[in-house]
């Protein structure tokens, strides 16, 4: 059954009842005559001051004492180490603003109390902004390198308790530093907790509803050890304990951990879930999901365990959806269940689980040498009482693996500057990364087995060789300069001495990693699956192939595409791409390139186009054609070369249809401004089946204005319904889906000229 909320005021009346009549005391029987309704934003009623007080010290050094919590913060320097104390009662946080800091310093914030989950010290506030990105209440960015420490505070976030269907971040973190918070509470509705960097909240109480612990693209791993998890019911019927995402690199934290914890939950909740994927329509390939609820109980009723598929690796309790054995999926195979060899090895205690990465290339856990966090060291620093925790970073009988990088952020130095690396064609970058154009090659020593490990930016596919084993790919295609992608290869045979890293597409590297490790040992490739990205095969209509290979294990994944006829078909031997020239038959074929012969096929008879007016584009982007934000090839065809935002120095009326030059991590280039278009900037097309149009729209931002608009599609004759996108102004770039019957469509922008359409397909359904 779902449980009615229960406030925390009345949880500690009734341990205290519990504790005065099984202790013998004279407390016959305690009662409390507040409302049944009552909830925890009541917590605060008693034992306050008359005025709070709040103390920021540095060191010795008192920095600011007074009441004004803004005040305070704002006085907490870039470096150094601050411990900010608040006595017993309410601190308001100025409505509109944040608690946010972007710097150095290790930060503190203490309440002055032992009451449970801080109730008692509250630090209140309003963002009440219209930017998701600003209504979180404590907020610290990506630019941020210190420790957080949270000790016996209660957080709310005032806007998530009062809005509807909006983001209401309590607690934020983007930044590298690690964030601990003991005997806390956070209170919120959507979206309460985010992190990215390790993090660990012990013993605390967190209120939400949609997506309530969660974690942005570059998350690591988030501790919620001995929590209560609570969710609410009061502006949403339906609830989603977590959302997790992960990096997408070569090691992969654990992701958010619900630990020996419990789950609550409101009465009202007619839907409720442990975690989902909101960003499941968009490109699964971009980041992984990882979330695990170990030793965790609740007297909750679950509609499902998972809302939708997760990430990860085939076999989901590596990296993916997983709970132990406390929970039992009822419809959904979205998840997994722990083995018990994995929850006792790796689901150990808090050392275990913040400091093991799940290493996708060797297809095995190990310790993180490179971000380890000494956890019992905070316990003991700030003195606090916590469950025994026996578990190892480093299980028994394992070495630590010693690794080697090879750096190329830095001009003049690192790698550039190393006797045993040749660098053949790659040169520094401003993005601080070596670049190199096709068939460019750099050369890593080796000297014996290893994990490789290739780290890059912005864009670049290529191959990766050692020895007589066979070759592997890289794909670092992440459309931007300060988003990395990591792509890892097993070298098994000891008696390799280099490694070749070769170019296949220009490619921008930052570093070359080489982690040794003697047991290693080849795993083949024993199956190749092939599927398409879309059932229906149109000439002009961009398709995409995917090979899924067994076992999940194997040392090298990698496969080449190659397609039985090109005048029908072609493939990108990477990424699988698929472009439809002609109609006829032709089969395109799946290659293991570790050397085992291995094959997967797929037929296709692709159908000759069903449109009719319309002038398309070439457009092609690093992952996929359907859902990236690619905006079409620059003059010479090139893919990976693109923005996805046109920016200009002045608006000057930009004809679609025409070309235009903007700038890009090589230096200017001219591009095709999407779509050609009629001077009144539409186009036309027509099916004679029930069909799908997706389209892909940007902005034009210049410096004083962004031209943004929406589409619309009409027909005289026929019938188009909007699955999804815009209908109003759009963001840097919107994703729409019509689903139309026969007829003949036109399609326009509301502002004219601007608002490129940068994509368009059209599937026949039938």
């Amino acid at each position: 059954m779902k449980k009615e909320k229960v406030s925390l005021k009345k949880r500690l009346l009734a341990a205290f009842c519990a504790f005065a009549i099984c202790g013998g005391g004279f407390l016959a029987s305690c009662s409390d005559s507040s409302d049944d309704n009552d909830s925890t934003d009541d917590n605060q009623e008693n034992n306050q001051p008359e005025s709070s007080v709040v103390t920021l010290k540095s060191g010795s050094t008192t920095v600011y004492s007074g009441t004004d919590i803004n005040a305070a913060w704002a006085a907490i320097g870039s470096s150094g180490d601050y411990v900010l104390t608040l006595e017993k009662g309410t601190y308001s946080v100025t409505e509109g603003t944040q608690l946010s800091y972007n710097g150095a310093a290790n930060i503190k914030i203490s309440g002055n109390t032992t009451t449970e989950y801080g109730a008692d010290v509250i630090i209140s506030g309003n963002p009440k902004t219209a930017s998701q990105k600003s209504r979180e209440l404590v907020y610290l960015p990506a630019g941020s390198t210190g420790n957080l420490t949270l000790e016996n505070v209660r957080i709310v976030n005032e806007y998530g308790t009062t809005t509807g269907d909006a983001q209401a971040e309590v607690l934020a973190t983007d930044g590298s530093g690690n964030l601990a918070a003991y005997n806390c509470s956070f209170i919120s509705g959507q979206d309460t907790l985010r992190t990215v960097a390790k993090a660990w909240f012990y013993k605390c109480y967190i209120e939400g509803d949609v997506d309530f612990l969660w974690m942005e693209t570059t998350g690591t791993v988030a501790l919620y050890e001995e929590c209560v998890l609570h969710a609410i019911s009061s502006r949403t019927t339906k609830a989603y304990f977590a959302a997790p995402r992960a990096a997408l690199t070569s090691k992969v934290g654990k992701g958010l951990v619900v630990y020996n914890s419990k789950l609550e939950a409101d009465s009202g909740l007619e839907k409720l879930y442990l975690a989902r994927n909101p960003w499941a329509s968009s490109a699964l390939s971009s980041y992984y999901n990882n979330v695990a609820f170990v030793g965790t109980t609740g007297d909750v009723t679950l509609t499902d365990l998972w809302a939708s598929d997760s990430n990860g690796t085939t076999d989901k309790q590596y990296i993916g959806f997983k709970a132990d054995s406390n929970f039992t999926a009822s419809s959904t195979t979205y998840g997994a269940v722990l083995s018990d060899s994995v929850k006792t090895a790796e689901y150990a205690g808090r050392r275990n689980i913040l400091n093991r990465v799940y290493n996708v290339s060797s297809a095995k856990y190990q310790k993180d040498s490179e971000t380890s966090w000494d956890i019992d060291s905070v316990i003991s620093a700030n003195n606090w009482t916590v469950t025994e925790d026996t578990s190892k970073d480093l299980l028994d009988g394992e070495t630590e693996i010693q690794s080697t990088t090879y750096d190329f952020s830095t001009e003049n130095s690192g790698a550039y500057t190393d006797s045993t690396v040749t660098i053949d064609g790659f040169s520094y970058h401003s993005s601080g990364t070596a670049a190199g154009v096709a068939t460019k090659t750099i050369t890593i020593p080796l000297t014996g087995k290893a994990v490789v490990t290739v780290k890059g930016c912005f864009g670049g596919w290529g191959t990766i060789k050692a020895g007589s084993q066979g070759e592997g790919v890289y794909n670092i295609n992440s459309g931007s300069t300060s988003k990395y992608l990591e792509c890892g290869y097993v070298v098994y045979d000891a008696s390799a001495t280099s490694v070749v890293i070769t170019a296949a597409t220009t490619s921008y590297i930052k570093s070359i990693t080489v982690e040794y490790d003697d047991t290693l040992s080849f795993v083949p490739v024993t199956g190749i699956a092939v599927a398409a990205a879309s059932s229906t095969f149109t000439v002009g209509v961009a398709n995409t192939m995917k090979a899924t290979v067994t076992p999940d294990t194997a040392s090298n994944s990698a496969v080449k595409w190659t397609s039985s006829d090109e005048t029908v078909g072609t493939i990108d031997e990477f990424s699988g791409e698929v472009k439809f020239l002609q109609a006829g038959d032709v089969t395109f074929t799946a290659t293991a390139r570790d050397g085992s012969g291995k094959t997967g096929t797929i037929a296709c008879s692709p159908e000759a186009a069903t449109w009719t007016s319309a002038e398309w584009y070439y457009t092609k982007d690093a992952s996929s054609s359907a859902t990236a934000s690619g905006i079409g090839a620059d003059s010479s065809n090139v893919a990976g070369e693109n923005v996805s935002v046109f920016t200009f120095t002045a608006y000057s009326g930009i004809a679609l249809g025409g070309t235009e030059t903007v700038s890009t991590i090589s230096g200017d280039k001219t591009v095709s401004m999407g779509l050609k278009m009629d001077g009144n900037g539409k186009f036309t097309f027509a099916v004679t089946k029930a069909a799908t149009l997706k389209l892909k729209q940007a902005y034009i931002k210049t410096d004083s204005k962004d031209y943004n608009g929406y589409i619309t599609v009409t027909s005289s004759d026929g019938t188009a319904t909007l699955v999804s996108g815009a209908t109003s102004t759009i963001s840097a770039d919107t994703d729409y889906e019509w689903t139309l019957t026969a007829g003949t469509y036109t399609v326009a922008r509301n502002t004219g000229n601007t608002s490129p359409i940068i994509y368009a397909r059209v599937d026949i359904s039938e």
